[in-house]
């Protein structure tokens, strides 16, 4: 006679499964995707999270934020998060030196995330690393400059040839005529 399946340890299996899927999905998408709570602790990072800021996962959980920014980065993103534990959604870009010594650029959003009564339970953040559209932007206005130095430079020589061949050439035909 088989045993009944113990429904409590199945539900339990269900729930651990429903949560590796869950974070599969969240560590395959290319940004960085976190949670945190009132009191500014980590109860979420993807790996992308995880590797920009070159911490371990199981020391980012709990971990407060000011301690995975450090002081001077925390002091910036500061009001970002208190205005989302508000409820009022953030928006910004930001400047940031990698562990590895690099700097990367990043469009962050601040989700406030309410319960059923209204009540604010932390924060969302979502950060897509833009480094290689600052990069492309910056090709860019290099390209634009040079182009507008050259463009003043050919109109300085068109000028010179107006001012010294053309212009010459005419006040010498006027005297001869």
């Amino acid at each position: 006679m088989e045993k009944p399946p113990n429904s409590t340890l199945d539900e339990l299996a269900a729930l651990r499964a429903e949560k590796a899927h869950r974070d599969g999905i969240a560590n395959h998408i290319p940004a960085m995707i976190g949670y945190w709570n009132r009191e500014l602790r980590c109860e979420f990072a993807n790996d992308a999270y995880i590797e920009w800021f070159g911490v371990a996962p199981q020391r980012a959980m709990g971990m407060h934020i000011r301690d995975l920014l450090g002081e001077k980065l925390f002091a910036l993103n500061e009001p970002y998060a208190r205005a989302a534990l508000a409820g009022q959604e953030q928006r910004f870009e930001r400047e940031i030196r990698k562990p590895d010594g690099s700097v990367g650029y990043t469009d962050a959003r601040y989700i406030p995330d309410a319960d059923q009564s209204g009540s604010i339970r932390g924060f969302v953040v979502l950060v897509s690393d833009i480094t290689e559209l600052h990069r492309a932007y910056a090709k860019i206005r290099d390209l634009a400059q040079r182009l507008e130095s050259t463009r003043e430079s050919e109109r300085h020589s068109l000028a010179h040839v107006l001012h010294e061949g053309i212009a010459q050439d005419l006040f010498a035909m006027k005297l001869e005529l």
